[in-house]
C-alpha cells in the first residue's frame, strides 16, 4: 500500500522525493528508492 501511494504521487505530482517518501510512510527518500527499485525493477525517477 505504501508503494502504491508513492507510485501515484511520483506519477501524478511534482513533489520532491523527500515529500513523496514522507507522504507514503517511508523513513526517508533513500529508503523509498531502495524499496521502489526492489519492488518495481526501476528507480523512482525512471
Amino acid at each position: 500500500m505504501r508503494m502504491e501511494r508513492a507510485r501515484q504521487l511520483l506519477a501524478n505530482t511534482d513533489q520532491p522525493m523527500p515529500q513523496v517518501a514522507q507522504a507514503s510512510g517511508f523513513a526517508n527518500a533513500e529508503r523509498l528508492s531502495v524499496v521502489f527499485r526492489e519492488e518495481m525493477g526501476m528507480t523512482p525517477t525512471e
